[in-house]
């Protein structure tokens, strides 16, 4: 074979080959060119409550007549007509009902005259529900304090989906006052409360900055704490004690109002525990709360029971001062709701240094 034969039977073979290659595609061919229509751009998903809000930007393709959108991998689907009214600053928004709450996939497919489809355009939204509303909880309050002319709301900071809180109470002249506490807040203070009055707050969440719907969490009804000031102890009297160290230290001691001096249960020789103290206060009082001071160097004592009486005969236990270490001189028992009582009487059964106690001074709190 010459170079001639060889070049004309290349030739053929190409020729060949190239119209083997259209078999494969023939059928699109002969459907001619597809006119795509304009498609969806920049699209945003707004989730809300059961349901989400779709926006997209519109072109001038004047062929536009609908969007398809397809959800669930395609299974689902929804066709909304275009109108050109609705178009505001160049997008169009559509608001999807009755969703589940999860994250979702849609494709934006515009639908043109003649049933001409545009290229699609994908956007990921989320549907909110019970489920996120199930992990919701008021703004937390980090403490209520009761001052004589105001109180005073210590916040925690506030997490990042709540918009602001609504504060509801009444004031001291029988008025329903809302307040709004914005994010930034983290002191409220509230001149004309009611010691022991009523208050509640709604937290107000906004799942991400873009959603439609909020949350409303209540937080339920509460009270401020009642105001309780310290007792003058002028007139007080300790009127039993079962140990003590006279002279040196005396009982009386725990109502001289220094913590350099202190009651000290006999050691020579050593008393045994409990050590019993009973204080008479002179008047009935409405006690809300008891503050027991240790010695600041020793602090021995452990654990004080305390119980209020009205005769000194019939008492009441209000509950237990417990010491964790050695650290802490003083500690507080403050009452969910006051007490009336006379007498107030400490009985210490425990000690770091057994059976050896020590108190330096014994404050009460309330109302008269």
């Amino acid at each position: 074979m010459n170079k001639h034969s060889i070049f004309y039977f290349l030739i053929s073979f190409v020729l060949f080959s190239c119209d083997g290659m259209n078999d494969n595609i023939r059928e699109y061919l002969d459907e001619g060119e597809i006119n795509y229509i304009g498609r969806a751009d920049s699209a945003l998903a707004a989730g809300g409550i059961g349901r989400l809000q779709l926006s997209w930007k519109i072109n001038s393709d004047p062929r536009i007549e609908a969007c398809k959108i397809f959800w669930n991998n395609m299974t689902d689907s929804v066709t909304v007509p275009i109108d050109k009214d609705q178009i505001t600053d160049g997008r169009f928004s559509t608001i999807l009902n009755n969703m589940k709450e999860g994250v979702y996939i849609f494709n934006l497919q515009h639908i043109g005259t003649g049933g001409y489809p545009s290229i699609m355009r994908e956007v990921v939204g989320n549907v909110y529900g019970e489920l996120y509303e199930s992990s919701l909880s008021p703004r937390r309050i980090k403490e209520v304090i009761s001052l004589e002319n105001q109180a005073e709301i210590e916040w925690r900071p506030a997490e990042e989906q709540i918009q602001w809180v609504n504060f509801y109470y009444t004031n001291n002249k029988g008025e329903k006052i809302t307040r709004e506490i914005l994010n930034s807040e983290t002191k409220t203070i509230i001149t004309d409360y009611q010691p022991g009055g009523e208050y509640s707050y709604d937290t107000y969440y906004l799942p991400d900055e873009n959603a439609i719907d909020s949350y409303t969490i209540e937080s339920g009804s509460k009270k401020f704490p009642p105001f309780y000031y310290e007792f003058d102890r002028k007139d007080w009297k300790v009127i039993y004690c079962s140990s003590e160290v006279p002279g040196t230290f005396p009982v009386s001691n725990i109502l001289d109002g220094t913590t350099s001096t202190f009651w000290h249960s006999d050691w020579d020789p050593a008393d045994p525990l409990p050590h019993i103290i009973t204080i008479d206060m002179q008047t009935e009082k409405n006690i809300g709360k008891v503050n027991v001071i240790r010695d600041p160097t020793r602090k021995y004592t452990r654990l004080v029971l305390l119980d209020v009486s009205l005769d000194n005969n019939n008492w009441i236990p209000i509950g237990n001062i417990r010491y964790p270490d050695q650290n802490e001189a003083g500690a507080i028992l403050e009452l969910t709701e006051s007490v009336k009582g006379r007498y107030v009487r400490l009985t210490i059964t425990e000690s770091f240094k057994t059976p050896e106690c020590e108190v330096s001074e014994v404050y009460v709190y309330g109302n008269e």
